[in-house]
């Protein structure tokens, strides 16, 4: 498999990331538990700003390829968006019971994000919002661009697939670093759904499914 970006830009990006997780572990770590909650609508925002500048990004340095590429297998007809559907609804069940083994494993996780969560239609609808861009963006940029990247250098699909899933995880080190193992491991599973399928659209639907759920509070746990 050949290089879709230069490495230059696949290490400026590792850099931009590494700098916004450590930035958000400073941020929760020394945030007061008695200081005002933060605005939701504003953090939203930027959050969704920083994803579609994000996929920006991954789209400029892109080499060969073009983001629609890297999502793999498209939809042709009905019935491929019906396996999708379902394969994603499937996916979506095992990972969320993997997970829920892998926290009580662990003792549980550090709660860093919990007073982001949305309250309220409009911060709801937003969540949702960012939820499904965030499926398709984050999809696109670990197991679209740095999955096929990092299996060009190593020559090994299986490498590609876990250290994309390292890089997934440490992006998200601004949650702590019980949560990061989790994200790295949900990581790791998305990263098999797409070699497997060869396509990332039931990982953006399961993806985002879980953004939604999670944030809504449906599944406690």
């Amino acid at each position: 498999m050949e290089r879709i970006a230069s490495t230059r830009h696949t290490l400026i990006l590792l850099g931009i990331l590494t700098l916004l997780a450590i930035g958000g572990y400073r941020a929760n770590a020394h945030r007061d538990p008695g200081a005002a909650a933060p605005n939701h609508m504003v953090i939203y925002g930027s959050l969704l700003v920083g994803q579609l500048l994000l996929i920006r990004y991954v789209k400029v340095g892109l080499r060969g390829v073009t983001l629609r590429d890297l999502a793999g297998r498209r939809w042709s007809s009905a019935r491929d968006v019906l396996v999708d559907v379902v394969l994603a609804a499937a996916f979506w069940w095992v990972s969320i019971f993997a997970i829920q083994w892998l926290k009580q494993r662990m003792g549980g996780i550090d709660d860093h994000t919990s007073s982001y969560l949305p309250h309220g239609l409009a911060e709801s609808a937003l969540w949702i919002a960012i939820s499904i861009v965030a499926g398709i963006c984050e999809e696109i940029t670990f197991r679209g661009y740095f999955q096929r990247q990092f299996t060009a250098w190593t020559g090994n699909a299986a490498a590609g697939i876990v250290l994309q899933a390292v890089v997934f995880g440490a992006s998200h080190g601004y949650q702590g670093i019980r949560s990061t193992i989790v994200i790295s491991f949900f990581g790791l599973l998305f990263g098999v759904l797409a070699w497997a399928r060869k396509s990332l659209l039931p990982g953006m639907l399961a993806h985002a499914a879980t953004d939604i759920i999670s944030g809504l509070q449906l599944i406690k746990g």
